[in-house]
């Protein structure tokens, strides 16, 4: 039995490597982005982290952006022609189908609980 061992990918060979990294930092900037909503919400003259605006548009908004770009980019990329719709339809099916119906029947059992909350 003999391993074989692949080098590690260098960043001018895998430009998948780069959406990733720009989809890392998106994800974070939206994340931050909703904390910044949130605490915004309770402590109105709260400082916030990163409040960020480019041509009255937030960080976070453009970040959505970006992560969808670079999300597509990555998709494309990773099938590499070998694209096959009803696989793809399938797999999106069997991973997305069952968790809705069991968020659908959490939020009809326990709805109400969140009204009690506020």
């Amino acid at each position: 039995m003999s391993l074989e061992v692949k080098p590690m990918p260098t960043l001018t060979r895998d430009p998948v490597f780069f959406s990733y990294m720009i989809r890392l930092i998106s994800f974070f900037a939206v994340v931050l982005f909703h904390f910044n909503v949130a605490v915004t919400q309770f402590y109105p003259n709260s400082m916030l982290i990163g409040k960020l605006s480019y041509a009255n548009q937030t960080v976070g908004d453009m970040a959505i952006s970006l992560f969808i770009i670079t999300s597509g980019f990555s998709l494309e990329m990773s099938t590499r022609g070998h694209f096959n719709i009803k696989k793809y339809l399938a797999k999106r099916f069997i991973s997305i189908y069952p968790a809705f119906w069991v968020c659908y029947i959490l939020v009809g059992l326990f709805g109400d609980a969140a009204n009690l909350l506020i």
